[in-house]
């Protein structure tokens, strides 16, 4: 689901493949400005498309898993991983038993 808010657009993930989803954004040449988590654990991760001048807002519906695998493609994603979570590869706070 997509909605057009000013010159940004928010997309929900619903389903499909995130990784492909990851890499089409890269290659499009969107480049990470930031990624946060809300008190429920979704994380989202916010872009700007240089060529169109507008930002895109990727929102996880569940919980965790969004920024870890955006850390194998975007390289500043680790960099937020760190200042969300703490060391890259530890367990994500929604996921700890």
């Amino acid at each position: 689901m997509a909605e057009v808010m000013s010159r940004g657009v928010w997309i929900t993930e619903a389903g499909g493949e995130r990784e492909a989803r990851l890499r089409f954004l890269a290659e499009r040449g969107l480049r990470l400005l930031m990624a946060d988590v809300d008190p429920g654990g979704r994380e989202a991760l916010h872009f700007f498309d240089p060529y169109e001048g507008k930002t895109l807002h990727l929102l996880s519906p569940e919980g965790g898993g969004l920024l870890e695998k955006a850390s194998s493609i975007f390289p500043p994603a680790v960099r937020w991983w760190e200042l969300i979570y703490g060391t890259v590869g530890e367990e994500t706070p929604s996921r700890r038993v």
